[in-house]
């Protein structure tokens, strides 16, 4: 088994037994994943599980979102932070959305870049979540696990915006599990491969990491 093969098998083995239980990730909605994904920026899944029912509950449509009254679009998603960016954000985003494609959640990657506020990983968490493409999503979390398992080298400063890396985590996708694996990432690295001090004791992927090699 080569390196790509384990990291997957040990992946999708966390995702089975480990996953976290958000309310976005039962639902394969375009809308309630593009929203969520909003949501999450510059915040924690904790603040915005705390807000999900009820945003969705006051706003179930893009078009309820599109129309929404901007006072109460903001004072609902203060909790979050950031409400007055956040809140214009989201009303461009709905208004966009029923403007230019009639209130459908566009599937192509190249129409929801062209969507205000969306950018590589949220277009590829709408196209992997909701739409079931095999696509990348790399944020901080993922580049951290790539970057440590595969002693992948970026000459980024932000290694999440290199095309090299997004390509890399591409070829890594097993097919037709896109959201077990990228979802899967993700909880390891809240869990295991910490920023700081990674638990590597704990780590199922220890046996052939880059990085628990060159700690030794």
């Amino acid at each position: 088994m080569n390196d790509a093969e384990f990291f997957q098998k040990c992946i999708l083995r966390w995702w089975n037994e480990k996953r976290r239980g958000y309310p976005w990730r039962k639902t394969s909605d375009p809308y309630l994943t593009l929203i969520t994904e909003i949501l999450l920026r510059k915040t924690t899944a904790t603040h915005v599980n705390s807000i999900y029912n009820t945003f969705f509950e006051n706003y179930p449509t893009i078009q309820s979102l599109a129309t929404a009254n901007k006072k109460d679009l903001k004072e609902l998603i203060t909790p979050l932070g950031l409400a007055n960016q956040r809140s214009e954000q989201l009303f461009k985003l709905a208004n966009t959305i029923m403007d230019v494609h009639g209130g459908i959640i566009p599937k192509k990657h190249s129409e929801l870049l062209n969507l205000p506020g969306v950018g590589l990983y949220t277009a590829g968490a709408v196209r992997c979540v909701a739409y079931n493409q095999d696509e990348a999503m790399v944020d901080t979390n993922v580049v951290r696990v790539i970057l440590r398992f595969f002693g992948f080298q970026s000459d980024r400063k932000t290694p999440y915006t290199d095309p090299k890396l997004w390509e890399f985590v591409q070829v890594l996708i097993p097919e037709g599990k896109c959201k077990e694996f990228n979802l899967g990432i993700m909880d390891f690295a809240n869990a295991i491969c910490l920023p700081k001090i990674p638990k590597c004791n704990e780590c199922l992927l220890n046996k052939k990491c880059k990085f628990q090699k060159k700690e030794k």
